[in-house]
């Protein structure tokens, strides 16, 4: 790897994303993590972890905490080439 050149998985991008997402939805309802995490039933380290991409959380989990912040989440498909093979 070249140095000062960062790349990251999909995945890990993924989670900053999401974290992210939820840190500003909370901030903007002017809530605690601590609330957010009560509302979903999960510690309030767990769901700083999950706000800052370090946390793995289950679909139930990330549905929980949408459902607090008022949120829904979206799935788009994305361009994908599929090769049939041996065919």
């Amino acid at each position: 790897m070249k140095r000062g050149v960062c790349t990251r998985r999909p995945e890990i991008a993924a989670r900053d994303a999401i974290g992210a997402t939820l840190a500003a939805a909370r901030q903007n309802r002017r809530l605690s993590q601590q609330a957010v995490a009560d509302g979903a039933g999960i510690p309030q380290a767990e769901f700083s972890r999950i706000e800052n991409g370090l946390g793995n959380p289950t679909v139930d989990t990330l549905l929980k905490i949408l459902t607090t912040l008022d949120l829904q989440m979206t799935l788009e498909s994305s361009s994908v080439s599929v090769y049939n093979q041996g065919k």
